[in-house]
């Protein structure tokens, strides 16, 4: 669990510093770093998706805090 959520932040960290570039950058490379972003967004919710999941059901975890020690459905430890 501890290795999906390092995951799921450098992609949350690589989409802010994507948009720091695109307000600072000009012309072609602006439209790229968008480009870029909303691509990496869209990798996020995708990877969160599939990856969000409790290890023993199988369930998506929704947007549970980092408070949680249990799944909501099946009542598993959480790492």
């Amino acid at each position: 669990m501890q290795k999906r959520k390092q995951i799921l932040t450098v992609m949350i960290v690589i989409t802010f510093v994507l948009l720091l570039l695109a307000n600072f950058l000009h012309g072609i490379w602006r439209t790229v770093a968008w480009i870029a972003m909303i691509v990496s967004l869209l990798l996020f919710a995708l990877f969160w998706s599939a990856l969000w999941r409790c290890p023993k059901c199988g369930k998506h975890l929704g947007r549970l805090g980092d408070g949680a020690k249990v799944c909501p459905h099946c009542g598993e430890p959480l790492e």
